[in-house]
């Protein structure tokens, strides 16, 4: 997915995929049948730079927060969380 940028501490729902590992021994016909696993998070967006998704769950008023970063290709959509909770309160953005 393209970079979409939003102000800071917007925010939003990011549907993304991540890695999965099974270390079990199986047949190869059945370890191609993995799929990535599609994660949901909402938090608020810190930046859009550099090729990855910056994102924390928590911040303070002194500038502190938790992180998370998410790689802009493992991205499926990015959506802005307005109040209310109506369709029309919403800005999405998807490939």
């Amino acid at each position: 997915m393209r970079a979409i940028a939003f102000e800071p501490y917007t925010m939003i729902k990011v549907i993304w995929l991540d890695i999965v590992q099974d270390p079990a021994w199986q047949r190869v016909t059945e370890a191609i049948k993995g799929d990535p696993l599609k994660i949901t998070t909402v938090g608020f967006y810190l930046s859009g730079k550099n090729k990855k998704l910056n994102m924390c769950h928590s911040y303070t008023e002194d500038g502190e927060s938790d992180s998370l970063v998410i790689p802009w290709g493992c991205v499926a959509s990015v959506e802005e969380i307005k109040s209310g909770s109506s369709d029309e309160s919403k800005t999405t953005g998807t490939v």
